[in-house]
């Protein structure tokens, strides 16, 4: 099964591997499986509301295999 993983930088830009910015994000996951595993994975001090932004994305279009990734590290 294929993941998707969507990063938010430190300076609250949001990204995947190939893609820039919440629109071409949704874009991009909209061409996956509803199931499809999806780890968004946040800079500390980013901004919250940044992280609540793609979790309302993924909730509109009925994704539901999200998961939090919670490490103290930095995000490249």
């Amino acid at each position: 099964m294929k993941e998707i993983s969507i990063f938010i930088k430190e300076d609250n830009k949001i990204l995947t591997k190939d893609q820039v910015g919440i629109d071409a994000i949704e874009e991009f996951v909209l061409t996956n499986p509803k199931d499809t595993a999806i780890h968004i994975k946040s800079d500390k001090n980013a901004k919250f509301e940044v992280f609540v932004k793609v979790l309302d994305m993924l909730k509109k279009h009925e994704y539901t295999n999200i998961s939090i990734v919670t490490k103290n590290e930095q995000i490249f």
